[in-house]
């Protein structure tokens, strides 16, 4: 399945106000991250690009770890997006918002780091994206990142036969020494639980991750897909939903 972006920017748009509340996961990815960068950058004091910001969760933590960032500039596909950017008056002077799609807007400045979380997965063509990356790094910058693996949301598409192509670790691990010193890759297996699959869709929605699925829900199709799921996945504690994040940091080369 190639990521429509223009349902991903509508679903995300919609998950706003939600996202933040829902996004646990996303968020403990977040701050692994951030502690992978620490071990590599230390008093980071350079200009760093985000991709993929959403409503700033992993900004905020990124610039409360590094406080003398000189320059933060930050990337969503969803221009509202923005608004959600709210800093104190020292971190509004040194951020700036991007605009659009990542894979074709114009970058206007060369970076000691450039970071992102739980975003790459949506990429038409994370292979020239990631050559394309080197042009706007610093020889000894950073590039640290996750994305899913192909075991993300694995129970949704066993049953809808729905979901995103995504690389296996040893497939990011070819892709970046392409370009890049591989410095460190990891990954993870989490699973959420939920009371029944009405909480698990709710979910969802409320990260913006329906964008995953192509076909819309009427309520036969909704009933046999809740029992489905729940008869081939429910335990005693709960209803799971699988999330498969891998990291990795690297250096141009």
């Amino acid at each position: 399945m190639k990521p429509d972006k223009d349902k991903i920017g509508i679903h995300f748009a919609r998950a706003a106000a939600t996202y933040e509340g829902q996004a646990m996961v996303q968020k403990q990815i977040g701050k692994r991250l951030i502690d992978l960068m620490a071990g590599e950058m230390g008093s980071f004091q350079g200009r760093a690009l985000e991709i993929g910001c959403c409503t700033g969760l992993l900004t905020r933590l990124f610039l409360d770890r590094f406080p003398r960032t000189r320059e933060l500039h930050v990337n969503d596909l969803v221009s509202r997006f923005e608004s959600y950017m709210e800093m104190s008056d020292q971190e509004a002077t040194r951020l700036r918002f991007i605009s659009g799609d990542i894979e074709k807007v114009a970058l206007p400045a060369t970076y000691d780091c450039i970071f992102s979380s739980s975003t790459f997965h949506w990429l038409h063509d994370l292979n020239i994206f990631l050559k394309r990356l080197t042009s706007h790094l610093h020889a000894d910058g950073l590039l640290a990142f996750t994305l899913y693996g192909p075991e993300n949301m694995s129970e949704i598409r066993e049953l809808t036969g729905q979901g995103l192509r995504y690389h296996s670790l040893a497939d990011m691990q070819c892709l970046l020494r392409k370009n890049y010193t591989l410095l460190h890759c990891e990954e993870q297996r989490q699973r959420m639980f939920f009371q029944d699959v009405g909480a698990l869709l709710v979910h969802l929605r409320a990260t913006g991750v329906n964008a995953l699925t192509e076909r819309g829900w009427s309520r036969a199709r909704l009933q046999s897909f809740s029992r489905q799921y729940t008869k081939r996945f429910s335990s005693d504690q709960g209803v799971p939903l699988t999330y498969h994040p891998m990291y990795f940091l690297a250096r141009p080369r």
